[in-house]
């Protein structure tokens, strides 16, 4: 995070995989003029985001599922790369696809 606020972009999409940590870096990106965006994860202190991007997440694994049925057949065997617990989009998704 730190070499990103050293480049002073204009605006950052973060998806902040740590809900308390990431706060101080985010704000002081914020602080520095950087517009924070967050995108899929909301943060502890949102008082300098500019704004979030959420996504229906279960809906993004149900739809990733039907094209792989479509495309392999519906019998075909899938492998989902599993991932550590933390923002939803790693937890949803994977779920709703198994749903399928």
């Amino acid at each position: 995070m730190n070499a990103v606020t050293a480049t002073g972009p204009a605006v950052a999409a973060i998806v902040p995989t740590d809900m308390q940590a990431l706060i101080a870096p985010m704000k002081e990106l914020s602080e520095r003029g950087t517009k924070v965006i967050t995108v899929d994860q909301t943060i502890g202190d949102s008082s300098f985001v500019q704004t979030q991007i959420l996504t229906d997440n279960e809906a993004g694994g149900k739809l990733a599922a039907d094209a792989m049925n479509e495309l392999l057949g519906a019998r075909a065997r899938c492998w989902s790369s599993p991932s550590l617990p933390g923002p939803l989009l790693r937890t949803r998704a994977p779920q709703a696809s198994r749903q399928n």
